[in-house]
């Protein structure tokens, strides 16, 4: 439920099954992004690498809303917000230091639980912050930006609406009515387009996906509790004939048998909706004995039936996290990875990026036309000569184009927001792929 220096080549590292390792430079990036496929922002609040995006969407008009953390101190982060336009332009940054993060035992903590947008282009955020220790110290806050980043006043009178007392909000979605649904709980909180409560209804969900006009999938789970998927009309109202009896699980507590990782906590990630109808749910399992990640796609049927969990496809990398997911209307899933295999240094040179394919069978493989079927790394390069460093969090697909979020360490002490953008038929891969 998160940084590059300009003027630069970006290279691709190839770590596949092609024999030696070719670079390709960044023509295999889009040069009308950013002049060079790439963007930034930087927000210059205490010098302290670690500044990363956390959560991308587009914004329906052509550009991309990225909110993640920027660091003050080793130890301190705040809220950072950016969006930028088609060209890589940016559009507007902020911080919100009121949303503060301390890695200490003073209870100072904040956490980004989901993002949306709305049929205005606007950012919505939900998020848990704490300013001491204590429940009472803990409130939920749902937050609407405009387009420079700024605070939305017309949304509860400051850009802020602040939950009752006791109340935490999850899952964020803007209607197509106009209403915002916060799930909290085992119900749906509706509020109108200025903020106002007006209504609730039964439900819940850490994150939304809408699959068209009239039908709204959510998803909650935590590794440590069953993940569940529940059905909503674009009313905000449950159907209670979803799977059996109003929700479809995925698992008590682990990730399905058919994903050979019995008994390891299944977090799931992200949640999207197939070409073919089927829903994917991305997620990862970490053994309890050796600390190894293991990331995978699992999916059920488009009506929620019962039967089994399906393991559309184990990623490719040991010891990796998936962090997020793209479909696109050809088939193709893409994958970002945001942690480096165990044992391996591979992801930590680049943004890693897997491709599968769907197949007429209904499985999903490793793209053979998308760099051999491997994962690929953007290479970040440093200014001051260093090991390059960067890493992706998010993954989006715009009009066929692949869209990269995630952060890139310029130099010993800075990391900025770094979003890069692939061309849309990707042809300039060295094994001759075309759409």
């Amino acid at each position: 439920m998160k940084t590059l220096m300009r003027g630069a080549a970006i290279t691709l590292l190839f770590a596949g099954a092609c024999g030696a390792q070719a670079p390709v430079q960044d023509t295999v990036l889009d040069p009308t992004f950013g002049g060079d496929g790439r963007a930034v922002a930087e927000f210059d609040v205490g010098g302290i690498r670690g500044d990363v995006i956390l959560e991308a969407r587009t914004d329906g008009r052509g550009g991309y809303w990225t909110v993640g953390r920027a660091f003050v101190t080793s130890t301190r982060s705040i809220l950072a917000i950016a969006h930028f336009d088609r060209a890589g332009n940016l559009l507007g940054k902020a911080t919100r230091p009121e949303f503060e993060y301390r890695s200490d035992d003073s209870g100072r903590i904040y956490e980004l639980q989901d993002t949306t947008v709305d049929a205005d282009g606007l950012l919505l955020l939900s998020i848990i912050n704490c300013t001491g220790p204590a429940i009472s110290q803990c409130g939920s806050f749902l937050v609407r930006v405009t387009a420079d980043a700024s605070p939305d006043v017309r949304w509860g009178g400051t850009g802020t609406v602040v939950s009752a007392a006791g109340v935490f909000y999850g899952g964020v979605h803007a209607a197509n009515d106009g209403r915002v649904w916060a799930s909290r709980g085992d119900r749906l909180d509706f509020y109108s387009a200025t903020g106002t409560f007006v209504g609730f209804a039964g439900g819940r969900a850490t994150t939304f996906a809408r699959v068209n006009d009239t039908t709204v999938l959510g998803l909650t789970g935590s590794g440590s509790t069953a993940a569940v998927l529940r059905r909503f009309d674009a009313s905000g109202t449950q159907d209670l004939t979803y799977g059996g009896d109003g929700t479809r699980e995925l698992g008590s507590g682990s990730t399905p048998q058919q994903c050979n990782a019995a008994g390891s906590d299944f977090v799931p990630r992200e949640l999207s909706v197939l070409a073919d109808g089927r829903i994917a749910v991305l997620g990862y399992v970490q053994d309890a004995s050796t600390a190894v990640l293991q990331s995978y796609l699992v999916g059920v049927g488009a009506s929620g039936a019962s039967g089994p969990v399906a393991c559309l496809a184990v990623l490719p990398a040991d010891g990796a996290r998936a962090s997020g997911m793209a479909l696109r209307s050809d088939g193709r899933v893409f994958v970002t990875l945001d942690t480096a295999p165990t044992g391996s240094s591979q992801f930590a040179a680049g943004m890693a990026l897997s491709a599968m394919r769907l197949q007429p069978d209904g499985s999903i493989v490793p793209d053979p036309g998308f760099n051999s079927g491997q994962t690929f790394a953007i290479e970040v390069p440093r200014t001051d000569g260093g090991v390059p460093r960067a890493f992706a969090t998010q993954v989006l697909v715009d009009e066929g184009a692949v869209v990269v979020f995630g952060g890139g360490e310029v130099a010993n002490t800075s990391n900025d927001f770094t979003v890069a953008r692939l061309l849309g038929d990707l042809r300039l891969f060295h094994n001759g792929f075309e759409d």
